[in-house]
């Protein structure tokens, strides 16, 4: 189907609609966050690991990069662990030097000078080694899953570090200790098993006795002396840590109650913590597979508080910092809280049940609770808030603010980095999923028709404009005409239209803008399906991308760069694919991002060993390498439109001090020296280690940093401007030949903001037309909108501060309906500010009043938003006027997930 909407022109543009691309949503099975709450980390069922930057509001969170897996090792289990000191290694490094020296010490005579240079050089390389390494260090991810295999990753290189076996078979739970020196594993063999992770790998420490069946669940209380676990035999063992003895068990079963699986557990204070000393002899917290929370005793194991709240199992809980709070979920979807009310002593407090929300579909595997992070980088104002975090089978990442927990917000589903690329010459799309490729062709529709439906909808906008009946004045009417005969409606209604059209002026009716649905001649293709081996330790595709001119696609992952050469058929009903030998120095070598020229002749990679590689297709030879470094992850490429100018966008990462809130965007100048091949004394440009000499790639300068995390970028299509919107959705226009800002983005980028605040999602992708460069598509996971660079948005401050200072003198004299009042002149003030009449929106107040915001920002000459297309995975501009939009509907998603918990809903 192809959507056409009017615009500014009369030919409007034509959005081809595609619903075909099926999307399968990705099972959160955990979640974790940092020890400075600023990342958190979410594995999928996919086996995929996905960094999360942290904000102090939650609407700016951000997807920083993916870490590639595999769904043969899905992780049930994430944590995070300090990083390691590296005192001792640099001294054992200087002892060993310093006994070496002395064992040569007889051996030297006249080589003293360069014995001293060589060990003043090793020196220097341990403490630049050291240096680096702490300031990249930060923070350390480990995983652990059903292939009974615990893993530090890598977040430079994006694959597993180190891998330690479990010697208990699948993890099904994890805890860590209070310094997050130790982690507790809870085991398929029914044992708890220890590991202490202050060293650079994973050291086994000692097992717990093993529960009769299957250990699920364990916990760390806040003073580290006990260790608590459940299991499938119904039972909560208490250990001591130090020893692996069981202190006493717990039975949930009784006399009505049988087969009881313990599914989570928590351990609040401890018998010497003295920081909750609230809590008493401490709190033992389970969730079973009968929907109880219950409280116990930490010391006695008596049964305090239950709370039969759930209609099924309670798969997942949580605790707030200061051990207060307890959130508990599972299969009914439904998180509620659970508040401590203290008494006059430790031993009369009690567990209350204080509020619950239900914003997922399906049941929730994960739950966690970040640490305090500061909403506010103005120190004056700091406030520091709490989230708790949930996820399960629908996909949907729950953020809410326990202070305000009804008041939860989801993120989007749908991937930050569109998976989709698209061949504007030949009207191809590409859709890559985990070890899959598809390639479609768009459908196609006469002119004539595009013509057709751009002429009825100016047609209609001309109407509006001169003043055509609004749907209450069609109500009139209807009202109006009761009891009377057919002639005297006639005439009743000729009387309605011409009073109506007489009173009706341009300036005083709002033209609103409309779209309508125009029949596609031929539908979408589908060409190509292209399954990557599944062999064992392959992972998950982290990038794919087809060249311009649909002859290439290349794909990458953690391991391997692949590239093939599309043959078409000359009827244009088939495309075959056929693999490409690569240089080793390219196909061995991971890479995060991979981007084609313009030209379709350079394919850009960037590897995960921290080099720029640029790749002659003509030739399949490298052209030029520049080293990027290894500290970061590359996130994202852009290429000019000429192919002189490339930009690499780097992701903040789990460890790199100097990104820690920003992201980095470095510039390379590529310059291709094909035609003057012969100048260098080489024969076509190329060596006999099949590397060209024909082009250099060399690095210039960085783009300035940002207090926001960076969203998307691109290159204009005049070459040397690089847009970037950040997470606030503000666009800023950077010309990277002069080193500064352009004038309109000095002039307009913070106003902009104010057009797109009210919306919840995120910039995800920007796109040009050629022929129209100054108009720019973005788009986020909810809404479409068309930027004018021609059409600049003016704010008048001193006319909103006067409408405010109107509405406080009104208020003031308590004159007339506030409510009403107070949104009017919100409204009025917006509407001031972007640079738009009243007129336009004053409907919106009389039919809607709480879109009033979002009608005058739509309204603005500035840009268009348009929100019909939901959930959007992808849009670009294909040309002149026209355009595609990849959709995913959300009710479609909803039929391909398993089945819910059955409800009884009041009225069905």
């Amino acid at each position: 189907m192809m959507k056409t909407n009017s615009g500014k022109n009369n030919n409007g543009l034509a959005l081809h609609r595609c619903r075909f691309v099926e999307w399968q949503p990705k099972t959160v099975t955990a979640v974790a966050f940092s020890g400075d709450g600023t990342l958190m980390a979410v594995a999928r069922d996919t086996g995929d690991l996905e960094l999360w930057r942290v904000c102090g509001a939650a609407d700016e969170w951000f997807c920083d990069f993916v870490v590639p897996g595999s769904a043969q090792a899905q992780s049930s289990a994430l944590w995070f662990a300090p990083a390691v000191d590296d005192d001792s290694d640099s001294d054992s490094d200087s002892d060993s030097d310093s006994d070496s020296d002395s064992d040569s010490h007889s051996d030297r005579d006249g080589d003293d000078g360069r014995e001293e240079e060589k060990k003043q050089a090793k020196k220097n390389a341990v403490e630049s080694n050291k240096a680096v390494r702490t300031a990249t260090a930060r923070e350390r991810l480990f995983s652990a899953g059903a292939n009974a295999r615990l893993i530090e990753w890598d977040l430079d290189q994006l694959m597993p570090k180190n891998v330690t076996d479990t010697y208990g078979g699948a993890v099904w739970a994890a805890a860590t200790s209070s310094d997050r020196s130790q982690v507790a594993l809870a085991c398929d063999d029914g044992s708890v098993r220890l590991f202490d992770l202050s060293g650079e790998e994973p050291e086994y420490v000692r097992a717990c006795m093993k529960h009769e069946g299957r250990c699920l669940s364990v916990a760390w209380s806040s003073d580290d002396e006990v260790l608590v676990s459940g299991g499938v035999d119904g039972t909560v063992r208490v250990w001591n840590p130090k020893s692996g003895h069981n202190a006493f068990r717990i039975t949930m079963q009784d006399h009505e109650i049988d087969d009881v699986l313990v599914w989570d557990v928590l351990a609040l204070g401890g018998p010497s913590s003295g920081a909750n000393g609230l809590l008493g002899n401490g709190v033992i917290v389970t969730g079973d597979s009968h929907g109880r929370t219950q409280f116990f005793d930490m010391k006695l194991g008596t049964l305090l508080h239950s709370f039969p709240n759930h209609k099924a199992d309670v798969m997942c809980l949580a605790a707030s910092n200061d051990e207060f709070t307890v959130f508990a979920s599972g299969v009914d979807a439904k998180v509620i809280m659970f508040k401590y009310v203290p008494g006059r002593t430790a031993h009369t407090g009690r567990w209350v049940f204080s509020s619950a929300v239900r914003q997922h579909t399906h049941d929730v595997r994960a739950l966690a609770v970040s640490p305090r992070i500061s909403a506010s980088s103005d120190s004056a104002k700091d406030t520091v808030r709490e989230f708790v975090v949930s996820g399960g089978f629908d996909a949907r990442l729950v953020v809410a603010d326990i202070a305000h927990f009804a008041a939860s917000r989801r993120l989007s589903p749908l991937p930050f980095r569109p998976p989709v690329s698209v061949s504007k010459d030949k009207r191809l799309l590409l859709v890559y999923h985990s070890r899959t490729i598809q390639l479609f062709r768009l459908g196609s529709v006469q002119q004539q028709s595009i013509q057709q439906a751009a002429a009825q909808l100016a047609a209609v906008n001309n109407n509006n404009a001169n003043g055509s009946p609004s749907k209450k004045d069609n109500k009139k009417k209807r009202k109006g005409n009761k009891g009377k005969t057919a002639e005297q409606r006639a005439q009743h209604e000729q009387q309605q239209d011409a009073s109506a059209a007489a009173a009706a002026s341009p300036s005083s009716v709002g033209a609103r803008r409309t779209i309508t649905s125009v029949a596609v001649d031929k539908p979408y293709e589908h060409l190509l399906d292209m399954a990557l081996s599944r062999r064992q330790g392959t992972v998950n595709i982290a990038c794919a991308t087809l060249s311009g001119d649909a002859q290439w696609v290349a794909c990458s992952d953690s391991m391997q760069v692949k590239l093939f050469r599309l043959t078409h058929a000359d009827d244009g009903s088939s495309v075959a694919a056929t693999k490409v030998d690569l240089p080793e120095d390219v196909a061995d070598v991971g890479a995060n991002c991979l981007r084609f020229s313009a030209d379709s002749q350079t394919l850009f990679v960037a590897s995960l060993e921290g080099d720029l590689i640029a790749l002659d297709l003509a030739s399949q030879t490298i052209a030029a390498t520049c080293p990027i470094g290894t500290n970061t992850v590359a996130r994202d490429i852009t290429v000019s439109a000429r192919g002189d100018w490339v930009s690499v966008l780097f992701a903040s990462g789990c460890g790199s001090e100097r990104s820690r809130d920003t992201h980095l965007t470095h510039m390379f100048k590529f310059v291709n020296h094909a035609n003057s091949a012969a100048a260098n004394g080489l024969p076509n440009g190329i060596t006999k280690h099949k590397r060209s000499v024909a082009a250099t790639l060399k690095r210039c300068a960085n783009v300035p940093s940002f207090a926001k995390p960076i969203t998307a970028f691109a290159f204009h299509p005049d070459g040397s401007v690089l847009v970037v919107t950040l997470a606030d959705n503000s666009v800023w226009l950077y010309d990277v030949v002069r080193g500064r800002f352009t004038d309109w983005s000095v002039e307009h980028s913070n106003n902009v903001q104010l057009l797109f605040r009210r919306l919840k999602e995120r910039i995800v992708s920007i796109s040009f037309d050629a022929a129209k460069p100054n108009l720019i598509m973005l788009h986020g996971h909810s809404f479409l909108t068309v930027l004018d660079l021609d059409s600049p948005i003016i704010v008048n401050d001193s006319s909103t501060s006067a409408a405010v200072s109107s509405k406080k003198r009104k208020h003031a004299a308590g004159g007339g309906n506030n409510r009403s009042f107070h949104k009017r002149q919100r409204a009025m003030g917006l509407a001031k500010s972007a640079g738009v009449q009243w007129s336009a929106v004053k409907y919106a107040l009389t039919a809607d009043k709480k879109s009033v915001r979002r009608e005058a920002a739509r309204s603005s000459g500035m840009c268009k938003v348009i929100t019909k297309y939901s959930p959007v995975l992808y849009a670009s501009l294909l040309g002149a006027d026209e355009g595609v939009v990849v959709e995913i509907p959300w009710l479609k998603v909803i039929e391909s997930l398993p089945p819910t918990l059955l409800r009884v809903r009041y009225g069905t």
